[in-house]
């Protein structure tokens, strides 16, 4: 690609990228010039007017011969939004205050900005101090002092410099040949992702996109997916800083030649990504920390620009659970953005005001969704604080997105989009849950649910059972398949809800896929002990010509009304065995037919209906069932018109 530089064969690059902050007109680039060699601005015009308007970049190398990129950003307030793209992915920032301004409006942004994007580390440089004198240097620097008291540049060192003279350039050298190597990321992992700050096209190469990877890596010759638009494109080749590289990640400036795409197809605010990891969305979750610039709350549905990675966009800002945001308050809330962008948990954001210009908050993402949440519901809230509380780690993020699925579950397949990272991790994350108790597997493997989801599953069963079981007391249980569906409830996870509930002995599955509450029994009062004992006396008395149901009341001298639950109750138990339509038999009398025939076909070979009819005393109407019945249990096995032993004859 074009500007390759040659440098030394132990030249490394660094994963670490230094930024400066700072008000305009405080020598920001002409610091990253005396330290680099190399001027930061590029285009023409911010060189004819010595005035930077976008992104700018340079590298510092080390006396080890490491390199560590430099992102110079504008300083002037009608550039913030390409501040805040250049703020993307940066590790170390150089705040940097002129001696003679001290500090300025954009001094105190551009620090409320690099909080809000999570930066922790850094140093302050006092410049200019050529043209002011030892008391005026002392009196901005306590203005500093001030400034920065309770802020993540508190305890940062500060760097009296002049680049005119040079005088403490060699001190702050010092201290980052020092630092920068301790603070270097480690091997980038996961998902690939970087938010393109340039595009551009090369003669000899074709579209060149630039950035700072914010995660995983990305080899050559590797796909890669370009959202929100869906292109697909090859990385034909990778450089930082002028060198070529087998691969980049995050940590390091790159610039990646793509191949089968045009740079009229994409821009800066794009993302360059592993294919079907990231998706666009113009729903963002997001906890919000209101900085107090406006000192007022911020309402519910304000509009404000949105700014995450190198996008810019406008959106409503929907509080799902509070009625404003005071100043210094935070909250849970929804963007509604005008167009989509592509963010995944723990990314940074900062939101402006539309009018006066100026940042007003910002703070972390929580996740996406396909459409707008209804604001001060308790489910809505209690998911978004899941989430909130799984950006720990990769294993915490996936259960968080586990936990805002419910009941519902997660397919594997959209779990990756969901929390921006590559389907083999997060299929090993999942299972490694699944290991602890914190989720179960369901659908073959193919869908994930949260163990605590499973659990109120469970407990809104055990409600349906025992609603039921106080409706009708006679009824010992109720087919799993109506719980299911009154419950709206997903077949496969309701199966695993109520193997948990089982496990635990809160409820008992009975036969022909029954379920009740395992505290439920039935309780019969003498009146109604005695018509059940007739019921199965009559089964009984007659075991191979059992009566009609409907003949039963007046076989044992009782109502339809008195007979039916407990003629119910006989066969939910297992006395009576339903074995075709209309057709009941005893317990007792199904186990005496299957010795009889298995007697039989150990005597004489095999057994036909004819024979069994015979040795049963009974009838075609009685027998055929009662074949097939034994067939089924593996009593018998059909073989033609004949029955052989079946595997689990006793």
């Amino acid at each position: 690609m074009p500007g390759s530089s040659v440098r030394s064969p132990e030249a490394r690059v660094c994963r670490l990228v230094v930024g400066t902050a700072g008000h305009i007109d405080h020598g920001k680039s002409a610091l990253v010039e005396r330290l680099t060699g190399t001027h930061p601005d590029r285009l023409k015009e911010e060189k004819e007017r010595g005035l930077t308007t976008d992104i700018g970049y340079a590298h510092f190398e080390l006396r080890t011969g490491s390199i560590v990129g430099i992102v110079d950003v504008p300083g002037h307030e009608r550039f913030v939004k390409n501040m805040v793209a250049a703020a993307t992915g940066i590790d170390y920032v150089l705040l940097v205050v002129a001696a003679d301004d001290g500090v300025m409006p954009q001094t105190r942004e551009h620090l409320q900005i690099m909080s809000l994007l999570g930066l922790e580390r850094g140093a302050v440089v006092l410049s200019k101090i050529d043209l002011v004198d030892a008391e005026f240097a002392e009196l901005a620097a306590e203005d500093l002092r001030s400034l920065l008291a309770g802020t993540f540049l508190e305890r940062a060192p500060v760097f009296p410099v002049s680049s005119v003279t040079g005088g403490g350039l060699d001190a702050l050298k010092a201290h980052l040949e020092e630092a920068l190597p301790k603070l270097e990321r480690e091997e980038a992992s996961g998902a690939f992702r970087m938010p393109i700050q340039r595009v551009f096209s090369a003669k000899g190469f074709g579209t060149v996109v630039t950035g700072i990877p914010v995660g995983g890596r990305i080899d050559v010759g590797a796909a890669v997916e370009i959202l929100p638009a869906g292109e697909s494109a090859r990385v034909r080749g990778i450089q930082a800083y002028g060198l070529a590289s087998a691969w980049a990640g995050a940590g390091q400036r790159a610039a990646l030649n793509l191949s089968d795409l045009e740079v009229r197809e994409i821009g800066r605010g794009d993302v360059v990504a592993t294919p079907g990891c990231f998706r666009s969305t113009l729903f963002v979750e997001a906890r919000f920390r209101n900085v107090g610039a406006l000192r007022k709350p911020i309402e519910h549905m304000s509009l404000l620009h949105f700014h995450t990675g190198t996008t810019e966009c406008l959106g409503r800002m929907a509080i799902m659970d509070r009625p404003r945001v005071g100043p210094g308050e935070e909250a849970l809330v929804q963007f509604r953005l005008d167009r989509e962008v592509v963010v995944a948990p723990g990314d940074r954001y900062v939101a402006r005001a539309t009018g006066p210009n100026m940042t007003v908050g910002g703070g972390v993402v929580l996740g996406e969704t396909d459409a707008k949440l209804r604001r001060m519901r308790k489910d809505v809230i209690e998911a978004l604080r899941a989430k909130d509380e799984g950006l720990a780690d990769a294993e915490s993020t996936v259960e968080a997105a586990l936990r805002a699925a419910g009941a519902a579950g997660a397919a594997l397949r959209d779990l990756p989009r969901a929390v921006g990272r590559a389907e083999a991790e997060v299929r090993a994350l999942v299972k490694g849950l699944a290991a602890k108790g914190r989720a179960v597997l369901v659908a073959r493997e193919s869908r994930a649910v949260h163990t605590a989801a499973l659990d109120r599953l469970g407990e809104r069963a055990l409600a349906e059972l025992a609603s039921r079981h106080a409706a009708d007391k006679l009824r010992r249980a109720f087919p799993r398949a109506e719980i299911q569906v009154a419950l709206h409830a997903d077949a496969d996870v309701f199966a695993a809800a109520v193997a948990r509930l089982v496990a635990g002995g809160r409820a008992a599955e009975e036969r022909e896929g029954r379920l009740r509450d395992a505290r439920h029994d039935v309780t019969l009062s003498p009146r109604q002990q005695e018509i059940a004992a007739l019921v199965e006396k009559a089964f009984i008395d007659s075991p191979y010509a059992t009566p009609r149901p409907e003949d039963i009341p007046a076989l044992v001298g009782a109502t339809a009304k008195e007979v039916e639950p407990l003629f119910r109750l006989l066969v939910e138990n297992g006395t009576l065995v339903r074995v075709g339509d209309g057709v009941l038999f005893h317990r007792d009398a199904i186990e005496t037919a299957g010795a009889r025939a298995v007697a039989w076909i150990r005597e004489k070979g095999d057994l036909v209906s004819a024979d069994f009819k015979d040795v049963l005393g009974s009838t075609r109407k009685y027998v055929i069932p009662l074949l097939e019945h034994l067939d089924a249990l593996g009593v018998t096995k059909r073989d033609g018109p004949k029955r052989k032993l079946g595997p689990k004859a006793p």
